[in-house]
């Protein structure tokens, strides 16, 4: 009820208090409903630009460190794989039929 696109705490006060939801509320706790809502859009607002700032820097980082090596393979090159990476074949139709496929 409290979550929406509002931009501050005072819009959901007014809607609360016209829904009759705060109707024999006191000023008092109306004041306290809006500044807890204020902070707490403000404290969203600071998450949000805190994730968006490490986004970008980790988005930094890998371009920087790793990216761009898949441009230095070309056909025919030979390259160096891990043997857990292999596809597995199944050859029977048991659980414990799946045995890595041999080159």
């Amino acid at each position: 009820m409290l979550d929406g696109s509002v931009s501050s705490g005072e819009g959901i006060t007014t809607r609360l208090s016209s829904a009759g939801v705060l109707h024999n509320a006191p000023s008092r706790t109306l004041q306290t409903i809006q500044s807890f809502l204020i902070r707490r859009v403000s404290v969203m607002q600071q998450i949000h630009d805190s994730i968006a700032a490490a986004r970008q820097r980790q988005t930094t980082q890998a371009n920087k460190h790793g990216r761009s090596n898949f441009a230095t393979f070309a056909v025919g090159d030979q390259v160096l794989l891990h043997k857990n990476r292999r596809p597995c074949i199944p050859h029977s139709r048991g659980q414990d039929a799946l045995q890595i496929q041999a080159p």
